[in-house]
């Protein structure tokens, strides 16, 4: 009987090599492919206890073998990218399948393997440091009113934390606001202006945030050309009653901002 099975089984590698370019071609079309899943489907279903046990028996039997696990490791990762999207499905039904299973095993395994995953994870950090660095400041650009929202909630829970930090780090808080402000030198003058104006109730709802912005910006850049420094005047001042509004800006250079004051023009 075990001749004849290894007559049979040598006579399919002698046909499947003989014609392997046609065999793989074929297998290649989609209602083939269909078909053969299928069947897979069908036997895998039928007998996948059994198939479990083969598979332990054939890693016993050749685990020890030089160069297996680094080659069982390579099949395992090539046949992961090249059938990515359908790995990613099956591992999605499975999670929904059995998730409660499968949150407390995660669970379970951190709890165990704390030190060691805390060290994997600072050793990810510090080789993907500047990519982190890059998606972090996207993310908070893109979420920026949310992310001051959930900053200024924590620093609401937390007061001591938020207190001890700032004295622990108040050189370094210090500079970067300083490096902050020195880059953008229009929006501080802008949300000086704008805050002066809104203690005033000066701001009027019509008054529009960017063309506001633009006479700030083109002030910096007048500056950095003629270097000449110039400033953003209210025409009517704000103590005087004069709105925080773009039809009461004007750009003066800033000594004659400085001679100005707070008059109102005649």
């Amino acid at each position: 009987m075990d001749e004849q099975l290894e007559q049979k089984r040598k006579r399919e590698r002698e046909y499947y090599h003989k014609n392997k370019a046609r065999i793989l071609e074929n297998r290649k079309k989609p209602e083939r492919l269909l078909v053969k899943r299928a069947i897979d489907k069908r036997y895998c279903d039928k007998n996948r206890e059994k198939r479990k046990e083969n598979c332990r028996k054939w890693y016993h039997n050749n685990k020890d073998k030089p160069g297996y696990r680094e080659a069982s490791s390579a099949r395992s990762k090539k046949h992961y990218r090249e059938n990515l999207e359908h790995a990613k499905i099956l591992r999605r039904k499975r999670y929904e399948k059995n998730k409660p299973a499968i949150l407390e095993q995660t669970k379970a395994y951190a709890k165990k393997h704390r030190a060691h995953l805390y060290q994997k994870g600072k050793e990810w950090r510090a080789r993907n440091r500047d990519s982190i660095l890059k998606k972090e400041a996207a993310y908070r650009e893109k979420h920026r009113q949310q992310f001051l929202e959930w900053k200024r909630k924590w620093r609401e829970r937390n007061p001591r934390a938020s207190a001890e930090y700032y004295r622990k780090n108040k050189a370094i808080l210090a500079e970067k606001e300083r490096i902050w402000r020195q880059n953008n030198r229009a929006r501080c003058c802008e949300k000086g202006a704008r805050r002066r104006a809104k203690l005033r109730n000066q701001t009027p709802k019509n008054a529009n945030k960017k063309l506001i912005m633009a006479f700030y910006y083109a002030a910096q850049r007048i500056s950095a050309c003629t270097k000449i420094p110039f400033h953003v005047d209210h025409h009517i001042p704000i103590d005087k009653g004069g709105l925080h509004h773009q039809g009461n800006l004007r750009i003066l250079t800033a000594s004659a901002n400085c001679r100005k004051r707070n008059k109102v023009p005649a």
